[in-house]
């Protein structure tokens, strides 16, 4: 027990360990992308790539990432022939800044994934508010080292805050997306991905070097750059999008600072405007991009999950479910309906369903019906139970409890009916009608069935002002055959006897059982003379 737990914390020490090197290094490589040229007129970076690996590292693995950010920005600024005192208060504006970014964005329920526009801006506005820290540090660090003139504070600070932002907004949503298992699920894409970058490039090497004019320049560029973007938002996500963006955004950097490219200019405001413009706008166009597309595969997602809980209820329903269409043709035949009237789905979807399942003499009803729902969208027979008589395979009619419902799905009118068998129910409630109002061993009308069709007769009597009559029959001399033969005779005896009474009789007269040996004759229609009654 000792011994696991012990290896379990040795794992998690090596594991700490391996996260705070990976941090301290993406964050110097990261700042040498940054250092590669500084701006001519600054001595400011135009883009800090440091500041959104910061904030994504602190977020993704939390309090290592800290102290791994404060070594590295010391590092950096000591290679850059900073004094110490110098290195250190920059790199604790440098780290809190990060921090604070990352504490707002955890606060607000920020999503990595970026997946509506909510998220786009809580990243900017984070990324403003949180690097306020960094420039306002640096710069005052610079201040009160002699490194930075009282009249240039405001540009250097501007500066130094812009490329932090920018740096968040490129760095900070490729750090929280980019894993191993993606590249590895996705490694036919990446190598995709990376071909085209390469095409891009020489495409802009040759636009550069052939084309002279910096308008046309810029135009050729822009018609070659969106459409890459695009395509790798839409393609690869943020991730793809990312890659893409930094790349083009290192590559006008640099082309900037060493004073070539489209966004060189001797106006040092006009020329920073210009690059600030082309990399926000390019960042900006790839979240929202990458963000239409998350809300549209959540969505499709969604819906798919929404089919297959709609799919796995209506195939394991035990009612059948049937739909039809404006024309009356089958659109759905659950597996309930294909047990209860004997057909696949394959051989009724797309077919007439009053062919299928429907009686001959109940089809003219169901067109004139389901005619004029699509029509005016009357719902007379909607939203209650009907009792009707449907149709199986092999012809037979069997009685259905139906419950309909429609519904307008993309401008197409669908009807879906809920069918029940209720065979079972009928039998059921015969046998209790018959066990109720029926005699059990003669099959006659029982007492209570007797006195019902007695006033029945009556009211029709009165009705036609005619008569009817009521003769009481006992069998002589029953209870001693019953006694001396059984009763088995006996009942055979009182079975007879019922038939021979029900054949003498008319249709419409009764004959009635009422006790033992005793039955009772109600004879309708009489003459309307009581004498010839």
């Amino acid at each position: 027990m000792v011994n696991s737990e012990l290896i379990s914390q040795v794992k998690s020490l090596k594991l700490l360990a391996l996260r705070f090197i990976f941090v301290a290094l993406a964050y110097i490589l990261t700042a040498q992308l940054g250092l590669i040229g500084p701006y001519k007129e600054s001595i400011a970076t135009l883009l800090w790539l440091p500041s959104g690996v910061a904030v994504g590292a602190i977020m993704r693995w939390g309090s290592v990432a800290i102290p791994a950010v404060f070594i590295a920005t010391v590092y950096v600024e000591q290679s850059l022939g900073m004094s110490l005192i110098t290195s250190l208060s920059i790199a604790c504006g440098n780290t809190l800044a990060p921090v604070c970014t990352a504490y707002l964005l955890k606060k607000l329920q920020f999503n990595h994934q970026l997946i509506t526009q909510r998220d786009i801006f809580l990243l900017i506005s984070a990324a403003m508010l949180g690097m306020l820290i960094s420039s306002t540090g640096g710069v005052l660090s610079l201040h009160l080292n002699v490194l930075a003139n009282t009249h240039d504070m405001v540009r250097v600070w501007f500066i130094w805050w812009v490329g932090d932002v920018i740096g968040v907004l490129l760095a900070l949503p490729l750090v929280l997306n980019l894993n191993k298992t993606k590249l590895l699920a996705n490694t036919q894409k990446t190598i995709q991905l990376i071909f085209w970058l390469i095409v891009f490039a020489c495409c802009e090497y040759l636009i550069v070097n052939l084309i002279h004019d910096l308008n046309k320049q810029f135009m050729l560029t822009a018609f070659l750059i969106l459409p890459v973007l695009i395509w790798a938002s839409m393609m690869f996500g943020i991730v793809g999008g990312s890659l893409v963006v930094i790349s083009l955004c290192v590559t006008a950097v640099w082309l900037t600072a060493q004073g070539y490219g489209t966004f060189y200019s001797m106006d040092v405001g006009e020329g920073l405007f210009s690059l600030w413009t082309f990399m926000v706008t390019l960042v900006v166009t790839m979240l929202l991009i990458s963000t239409m597309q998350s809300e549209r595969n959540v969505a499709a997602k969604n819906s798919r999950e929404n089919d297959k809980k709609l799919r796995a209820v209506i195939d394991s329903a035990l009612d059948a479910i049937v739909t039809i269409d404006d024309k009356g043709l089958l659109v759905e035949f659950n597996p309930a309906a294909e047990k209860m009237f004997g057909y696949s789905k394959a051989q009724v979807i797309g077919k007439p369903m009053a062919e299928v399942i429907i009686p001959p003499n109940m089809r003219q009803a169901h067109h004139a019906g389901h005619q004029q729902y699509t029509l005016t969208g009357q719902q007379h027979i909607f939203n209650r139970r009907l009792e009707l008589t449907a149709m199986r395979h092999d012809g037979t009619e069997f009685p259905v409890e139906l419950t309909l419902t429609g519904l307008n799905e993309d401008g197409l009118s669908l009807v879906t009916g809920f069918i029940r068998d209720i065979s079972e129910q009928k039998k059921a409630r015969r046998e209790i009608e018959k066990f109720a109002y029926y005699d059990v061993l003669t099959g006659l009308p029982n007492r209570r069935l007797l006195v019902d069709r007695f006033q029945h007769a009556v009211l029709i009597s009165q009705r036609t002002n005619t008569h009817c009559a009521l003769i009481f029959i006992d069998l002589d001399n029953f209870k001693i055959l019953n006694d001396t033969k059984g009763h088995d005779v006996g009942d055979q005896l009182l079975i007879e006897v019922a038939k021979r009474i029900q054949a003498s009789l008319r249709a419409g007269d009764t004959v009635a059982r009422l006790s033992g040996d005793e039955f009772v004759v109600i004879l309708e229609g009489l003459n309307e003379n009581i004498n010839l009654a």
